[in-house]
């Protein structure tokens, strides 16, 4: 028998699993720059939003 274990279970959070590779797959997604727009862009952008949203 394992040192520590008296037949008892545990209850494992798995949310303890993924939180740390979240946190990895977003500190990557935001490291990479973002792709500095030109200004035709910007303006297109900003034509094709929505007339409620701003």
């Amino acid at each position: 028998m394992a040192p520590g274990f008296d037949g008892d279970s545990y209850l494992i959070f798995f949310q303890a699993f993924i939180l740390p590779v979240v946190m990895v797959v977003n500190f990557f997604r935001n490291r990479t720059p973002k792709p500095k727009l030109t200004d035709t862009q910007q303006a297109w952008r900003e034509d094709q939003k929505p007339a409620g949203r701003q």
